[in-house]
């Protein structure tokens, strides 16, 4: 879990949910850390270290951020408060996952046509030191992904190979989310979960591991051409492929590939 915000109007427990998110922001603020007061979002409140709660006109908000999403979700079982955003991501390091995923991902949305539902819309940003993001959905929409480097995001801080990928959910699937995760008592390798398979319904197939206690870095070793190279074919031409063979026979896939069927 990477952000939480949750809202409550007069008629919903705005003085519970501020109550509770002031206690939160007090137990920060006695283990060390410096209270503020900030306003966000027309919400005048306080924060200290990923917690923020705040009040306006129309009711409360409390914002939970990094560590503090993980660590203090628990608190708000069984409240009933409304979560209007949430955001979930899973960082991996994988066999063949130091080269650019993004790129061939692009590709193979832009490429690819939809039969039902909206064309998939995606961005693709790259840097001069090796940076990448793929952005998959509008940024208006209610559900975005990212997925980039985190390895030159972090100036090295993660091992090279490492890659993080996030979900935006906003409003109603939002919160949809949030209580469905509070009620499962979700932990990583649930939320792993959650972040593959929104990828995978639009075309991104991570090639990471999943075991059942969540992330696992597998390796920080380089992968060599060959294996870039296969890993890349997995992740994104072979879905392309699957999605062909539904509509035409192998013998054509493979012509428009100028391979020879033996």
């Amino acid at each position: 879990m990477d952000w939480v915000t949750l809202t409550a109007g007069h008629d919903s427990g705005a003085n519970e949910l501020l109550e509770l998110g002031v206690r939160l922001v007090d137990e920060v603020n006695e283990s060390g850390s410096e209270r503020r007061n900030v306003r966000q979002n027309g919400y005048s409140g306080i924060a200290s270290r990923g917690v923020f709660a705040g009040w306006r006109v129309d009711g409360a908000c409390v914002g939970l951020t990094s560590v503090a999403a993980s660590t203090y979700l628990p608190r708000f079982a069984n409240t009933g408060f409304k979560c209007t955003r949430l955001d979930i991501q899973s960082t991996a390091n994988a066999p063949g996952a130091s080269y650019p995923l993004g790129e061939g991902y692009y590709r193979g949305i832009r490429d690819t046509r939809r039969t039902v539902g909206r064309p998939i819309a995606a961005t693709i940003i790259q840097a001069t030191d090796g940076g990448e993001t793929l952005y998959v959905g509008s940024v208006n929409s209610d559900q975005r992904g990212r997925l980039y480097n985190k390895h030159v995001e972090s100036n090295g801080e993660y091992p090279c190979g490492t890659w993080r990928a996030e979900v935006q959910l906003r409003h109603a699937l939002a919160n949809a989310a949030f209580h469905w995760i509070i009620t499962k008592q979700s932990g990583p390798a649930e939320l792993y979960a959650i972040v593959l398979r929104w990828f995978a319904t639009r075309g991104v197939i991570l090639p990471w591991p999943k075991l059942a206690d969540g992330w696992v870095a597998t390796t920080t070793n380089v992968a060599s051409t060959t294996e870039r190279r296969i890993a890349y074919l997995r992740s994104s031409i072979a879905p392309m492929i699957e999605r062909l063979l539904l509509d035409v026979p192998l013998s054509t896939v493979l012509e428009a590939l100028n391979i020879r069927q033996f």
